[in-house]
């Protein structure tokens, strides 16, 4: 008896049959992938170790540098150093005997930039207190100026000598030697100054008026004014 063969059902054989698949491939791929990214870094890796340590720590070593330099360059631009440079404005045969050396005014006025530590700085610098030390130390003087430089730390002073016009003598016979605001310039302690003009300026007595000292006023400029057209219309007559 022959047995019938089953009929195969082409659902099912269809069904059974394996369908390529990429995943083998996809697999490889990302594997590929991702055993060259590994490679880089690692070569990455060892060429960041084997960089030699000087080429790393240069740019450090330039920035301290800079960082450094920067800071001297402010130091030295707002601060005040050096002796300052004086220059005597109005210089003439009749007042250059009441001057002193220059660099007796550029020691003094050095002083009294290194009396504080403010007035070595150009943002702090009292100048009015310099100017006022620098006319009471000094008679002489009828104004100074003072400036500080925006770029270079050495300041510049300018002096200009008061201009004598009269010789007051007082009732103990001491004398002084005034200027055109009054001020008394130099008296008996300064002989030599005093003998300079006793012949060239008029004298005027002033028995009622004490003995002066230096850079002290003693008498009003106005009356001043007054002895000097006096003591013109007196000469011009003669």
């Amino acid at each position: 008896m022959i047995k019938k063969r089953p009929k195969s059902n082409p659902r099912s054989r269809s069904n059974t049959v394996e369908r390529p698949t990429t995943r083998t491939k996809n697999f490889s791929y990302y594997e590929a992938r991702s055993s060259r990214q590994s490679d880089v870094m690692r070569r990455n890796s060892h060429e960041e170790n084997t960089t030699p340590k000087n080429k790393r720590t240069l740019p450090r070593v330039s920035t301290v540098i800079i960082t450094v330099l920067i800071l001297l360059f402010g130091y030295f631009e707002l601060t005040i150093g050096g002796t300052p440079k004086v220059i005597i404005m109005n210089r003439n045969n009749a007042n250059s005997v009441l001057l002193k050396p220059v660099s007796v005014y550029e020691s003094a006025a050095a002083k009294d930039f290194n009396k504080s530590i403010s007035n070595s700085v150009k943002l702090s610098v009292n100048i009015a207190s310099i100017t006022a030390e620098l006319r009471q130390q000094f008679p002489e003087l009828a104004s100074v100026s003072v400036t500080i430089p925006i770029i270079g730390r050495q300041p510049t002073i300018e002096l200009s000598v008061s201009q004598p016009v009269l010789i007051i003598s007082t009732a103990d016979s001491s004398r002084m030697l005034v200027s055109t605001s009054g001020k008394v310039i130099a008296t008996d302690s300064s002989k030599q100054i005093i003998q300079e003009f006793n012949n060239k300026l008029p004298i005027v007595s002033y028995a009622a008026l004490a003995s002066v000292r230096e850079g002290e006023v003693a008498i009003a400029s106005s009356d001043v004014s007054f002895i000097e057209q006096v003591n013109y219309q007196l000469t011009t007559q003669h």
